[in-house]
């Protein structure tokens, strides 16, 4: 029912391929409709990427996207024809949200949120019908949202975290009914809410973390009652907390991670009891924290990898004493770490990879005595660790290995062993791969569901565990892949992007000057375009040396790597690439400092680290942000303090100036009139600025709260933020008494939730909504009665969502909904009669999904659907416009 007929899907093929081939080759236009530049993606499968799977009974549930249905819930018996959609909740294209798939008593729970529905985000169960598919109690009445998460079967009833205005984020269960459906406990009394969450079901409790506001972050229980949900014990006494993490039950004890101020994070124990719980041993002693991770249970022995001074994060285990917890094997000798990830027990073995500092990271296998290396899978130093987690089915550890040489990426199997250590299915010879993830046990005892990769796509895949036995069950989201566009930015007059492109999964470095022939790719995979001294960088997966530093001018020969930071394949892998001054700034990883800050001026030799401000470990650094050439960023320590923090490129010059740690939570950090501002907390989130020094460091208004999409017009910067009248439009000049609110648009206690700030013929134009039209368009001057509804695109309370802002060809332009011509290409003079519908891309209600509009040059880029003469999708793909063809006046589209 799913699978076009191959003769079928061949003849809409070649009709595409024909169409494309007849574009004209010119780029101007009489007609400003939007062309098609290319078919970045070939013409290849698209996905339904399904994700989410839980077993029951004999079905399997999950979460999958098609253009019809959009994101929506479906099932399969392991049959084509037993996959179909369970419920189109928000109907037609448009996205439902789904997650936290939980299965009790033959009901599938989950969090869900429909946009027909009105009552917001909130618990939901389906028996696998649509009329069985309903929303189980409207927690936070109305449009708002309960958020439930963590969801979690114990007991006979389902356990999640939700909210409402007056327990705030609290501990709820439910047995599938309204009445049955309510707030276990309050642990924090009022609307500030406990933070509880990583909640997991061990013997005869259900365990998580909350603070009840005086304790801090703590180990709590509960039975399901209210008396009997408890604080188990302050492990860190105070309000500090010490922030469980990693619950992982192994015998009859549960352990778990806690930090307190004097022993670091170490391994902690519990029997549910104030008396039972407490640190096992100090593996790093003193303040230093072991940071026990990877917790895995192996026939009643504790498994996991642990750091301390002398041999390095390496595999340790313990049954529960100080006596019994000791160092597995110090498999990369001395103070080097190994590294030991992805532990799972496969029938009684530990196997895990690891690095012995010669063959890469690797499987190994241990029985708490002898530890080897079980199968170098990626001869020579390559590794072969997987990108997911190994999953233990029966007595096999199933897992998706790197593997370069012979089969790519494809589902293996362990037994612990050599003999049955195994690839279970090989889709073709050579790198052809189908990328197994998200496996999950179901349909019978040692058979699995996951998500595969194939000739059509990402669909839901079967196996029991032979090559015979795995196929792909269905074709849900028939077509052709989108051309996934991302990081879109100029150089030269022409765009800089990337793109997904072939079924091979590459998403090669491309540029573009508008025209078919001027379309190619001219670099390998990589991310986070960033201009800089003439060129684009970016990190790049460069053939024997893995993700590094690389450069282009726009040219195949002028794409070339900076700097191999690790010499070989192991991957510096740059994050965060921000320009300030004479410097790119970004993160690296080296094995001899871990994650620190770099810098590079474009050359080789100019690229190296800037300081190694954490010896022990790694630097936690983001919000990379250049302030009149220095550049400031946010650094947060072991005991997730946050500090803001600046540099001038040297090691002297990289300093803290918030040393205290306060305001607390430093983030939307930005650049307005040479000075930094940002958000940051000292008993709300307010609006901050810093000249670089501690003294400097101020509250610029305590007026409004929670303020982000800062938009910088000349010498006024807008932004959105909270008072008592909900989240409405302000700006500030950079004084206390020149940061005010703009106008209160949804008048009362109701937000207009602005956005997408953009400046255009002397106005500040967004979106927003005033209680009465929906999302619409609305421009500012500053003033309050300068602060109108451009025009209500959508008439009605429903909303046409106006977004992907740009100025091009003298014109405003912006995606939006009308609710009849779908999402396509709008324009605007900023008067109600100067705006309207500019292109309707894809005829019908079927909307064309016009994003990333930007003039680069001669042309105006964007992306959008494309559509076949018969209603096929094709793909999200590459358009242009050619702002010289544009009429000056918008008369010509039947807009004043």
């Amino acid at each position: 029912m799913f699978a076009v007929p191959a003769r079928l899907f061949c003849t809409l093929l070649a009709f595409l391929q024909i169409a494309i081939a007849t574009i004209p080759a010119t780029t101007v236009h009489a007609n400003p409709t939007p062309y098609l530049i290319k078919d970045v993606a070939d013409g290849h499968a698209r996905d339904s990427d399904p994700t989410g799977f839980v077993s029951s009974g004999t079905l399997v549930f999950f979460k999958a996207t098609t253009p019809v249905y959009g994101t929506e819930l479906w099932k399969t018996d392991g049959t084509e024809a037993g996959t179909e959609l369970v419920c189109d909740l928000t109907p037609g294209p448009d996205n439902s949200v789904i997650s936290n798939l939980t299965v009790l008593n033959g009901r599938v729970y989950f969090s869900g949120w429909s946009a027909v529905s009105g009552i917001g985000w909130e618990l939901y169960q389906t028996d696998g019908t649509p009329g069985g598919t309903i929303p189980v109690k409207d927690i936070n009445p109305g449009s708002s949202n309960s958020y439930p998460d963590f969801l979690v079967a114990y007991n006979g009833k389902i356990y999640f975290r939700a909210a409402t205005p007056s327990t705030g984020e609290e501990l709820f269960m439910s047995d599938g009914t309204d009445a049955g459906t309510t707030v276990v406990k309050d642990i924090r009394p009022g609307s500030s809410g406990s933070n509880m969450n990583r909640m997991y079901a061990f013997g005869s409790y259900l365990y998580f973390s909350a603070t009840d506001g005086t304790n801090g972050q703590e180990l709590w229980r509960t039975d399901g009652t209210n008396s009997g949900t408890i604080l188990v014990k302050d492990v860190d006494p105070g309000v500090n907390g010490s922030s469980p993490l990693l619950l992982c039950g192994s015998g009859s004890t549960l352990y778990f991670t806690a930090q307190n101020t004097t022993q670091g994070r170490e391994l902690y124990k519990s029997d549910g009891t104030a008396g039972g719980t407490g640190i096992v041993t100090d593996i790093y002693s003193g303040a230093f924290s072991s940071t026990p991770e990877n917790l895995t249970d192996v026939a009643g022995t504790l498994y996991f990898s642990a750091l301390n001074s002398a041999n390095g994060r390496e595999l340790w285990k313990s049954n529960g004493t100080a006596g019994t917890t000791s160092l597995v094997a110090d498999i990369r000798s001395g103070t080097p770490s190994s590294t030991p990830k992805r532990l799972a027990n496969a029938g009684g073995k530990l196997v895990f990879w690891a690095d012995d500092g010669t063959n890469g990271r690797e499987l190994w296998k241990s029985d708490g005595g002898g530890t080897s290396l079980l199968m170098n899978i990626n001869s020579g130093s390559y590794d072969s660790e997987p990108f997911f987690e190994p999953v233990t089915i029966g007595s096999q550890v199933y897992f998706q290995p790197d593997e370069y040489f012979t089969y790519g990426n494809e589902l293996w199997r362990t037994d612990g062993t050599v003999s049955g250590t195994t690839v279970v299915y090989d889709r073709q010879p050579g790198n052809y791969s189908i990328y197994p993830t998200y496996i999950t046990e179901a349909f019978a005892p040692g058979s699995m569901v996951f998500q595969g990769f194939d000739e059509v796509g990402r669909e839901p895949w079967k196996s029991d565990g032979t090559s015979a036995g795995t196929t792909r069950i269905a074709d849900i989201n028939q077509g052709n892949y989108d051309s996934t566009f991302s990081s879109l930015v100029e150089l030269g007059g022409k765009a800089i992007f990337y793109a997904f492109k072939t079924y091979t999964d590459e998403t090669p470095l491309t540029v573009s000057d508008g025209t078919s022939t001027g379309t190619f790719a001219i670099g390998p995979d990589g991310a986070e375009l960033t201009p800089f001294a003439g060129k684009v960088f970016f990190r790049g997966l460069v053939q024997n040396s893995g993700n590094e530093l690389m450069s282009t001018d726009g040219t195949v020969n002028g794409t070339t790597m900076v700097r191999d930071i690790i010499p070989g394949v192991d991957s510096g892998s740059p994050e965060s690439l921000v320009a300030a001054g004479s410097n790119l700034y970004f993160r690296a990883f080296h094995p001899d400092f871990g994650w620190e800050l770099w810098k590079s001026d474009g050359t080789d030799e100019g690229t190296t680290i800037v300081v190694d401000y954490n010896p022990a470990g790694d630097s936690q650094m983001d919000q990379f942000t250049n302030v009149n050439g220095t550049l400031y960023f946010v650094y947060q320590d072991d005991e997730a303090d946050r500090f803001l923090m600046k540099t001038d490129g040297t090691a002297s010059g990289t300093v803290v100036i918030t040393p205290s740690a306060n305001p607390q939570s430093p983030n939307k950090l930005t650049s307005f009139n040479g000075t930094l501002f940002f958000r940051a907390y000292a008993g709300n989130h307010t609006l901050w600025t810093s000249d670089g020094t501690e003294p400097g460091t101020v509250e610029v208004s305590s007026d409004c709260t929670f303020p982000d999409g800062y938009y910088v017009d000349g010498s006024v910067m807008y932004f959105a933020a909270e008072d008592a009248d909900g989240r409405e439009v302000w700006k500030t000049d950079g004084t206390t008494t020149g940061t005010v609110r703009v106008a209160d648009i949804n008048p009362g206690s109701g937000s207009s939730n602005p956005a997408n700030f953009i400046s255009y013929n002397g106005y500040v134009y967004f979106s927003a909504t005033d209680g009465t039209n929906g999302i619409e368009l609305w421009r500012t001057d500053g003033t309050s009665t300068g602060t109108q509804l451009v025009l209500d695109c959508r008439p009605g309370s429903a909303s046409s969502t106006p977004a992907d802002f740009a100025v091009g060809g003298g014109h405003l332009l912006f995606s939006a909904d009308d609710g009849v011509n779908g999402r396509e290409l709008w324009a605007s003079n900023g008067n109600p009669g100067g705006t309207g519908l500019f292109s309707d891309m894809y005829t019908g209600s079927v909307g064309g999904e016009p994003k990333y509009i930007r003039q680069i040059g001669s042309t105006i880029f964007l992306t959008g659907k494309v559509y076949s003469g018969t209603g096929f999708y094709v793909g999200n793909e590459l358009y242009g416009l050619n702002p010289v063809s544009l009429p000056v006046s918008l008369s010509h589209f039947g807009i004043e």
